[in-house]
């Protein structure tokens, strides 16, 4: 893989590293607040909103692992029939909680908010760790060390222009490596969302049995 095709799965990684602290840190919290309102009545009204919402992110997540990381993840979400109504409406959503795949998205999004997040952003948080060891050497140091002291770059303790220097080639060797890991944090984050929102894993014996682009449609 070019070094471009590298740096691109690292902007990628971190792509969805944020996103899986943003996105999935809110629709877990929306998700359990509107479950947890169910029994008042007004979670009985929001929970296929919310739910909907988290399978189309699950989905998204799903099309990822099979687009970056050639991982087939299938998903099995059970028909909701279109209902009007108030009636409707409560109808839907206990039959979203009757479902054991709302609850395997709603399981695999607490690993999402941990594992989702350090997983793919580890190799651009050290391009960017490297990077400012080239800041720190370009003078930055100086005002970081009137103002605090000694600046500690990972190993490096920055207080003069040579030991910035020293930052900055630790900040190569930095740069270097997360460039050369880029792909496999990626692969690594496929398979993450594979363990936790894969239908049936395939094998030899238990082939895939839906195409992950089938599912989008499962709302």
């Amino acid at each position: 893989m070019r070094i471009r095709d590298r740096v691109a799965a690292a902007a990628q990684g971190l792509g969805t590293g944020i996103g899986s602290l943003f996105a999935g840190s809110m629709l877990f919290t929306a998700s359990a607040l509107s479950i947890g309102l169910i029994p008042v009545g007004i979670g009985a009204l929001t929970t296929p909103t919310v739910l909907r919402g988290v399978r189309a992110y699950a989905n998204r997540h799903r099309a990822l692992a099979t687009e970056w990381g050639g991982v087939p993840v299938t998903a099995d979400y059970r028909p909701v029939p279109a209902r009007d109504g108030l009636i409707g409406r409560c109808a839907t959503t206990f039959a979203l909680l009757r479902d054991p795949a709302t609850w395997r998205d709603l399981r695999w999004l607490l690993a999402d908010m941990t594992a989702g997040v350090l997983a793919p952003m580890l190799s651009a948080a050290l391009i960017l760790q490297g990077v400012f060891g080239y800041v720190l050497m370009a003078g930055v140091w100086r005002p970081i060390h009137q103002a605090g002291g000694t600046h500690w770059y990972t190993f490096v303790p920055v207080d003069s222009q040579g030991t910035a220097t020293l930052a900055a080639l630790v900040g190569t060797a930095l740069i270097a490596i997360g460039i050369a890991i880029a792909p496999v944090m990626r692969r690594v984050s496929a398979a993450l969302t594979r363990a936790g929102l894969d239908a049936r894993p395939a094998s030899p014996t238990n082939p895939v049995q839906a195409p992950v682009h089938s599912a989008l449609a499962a709302r």
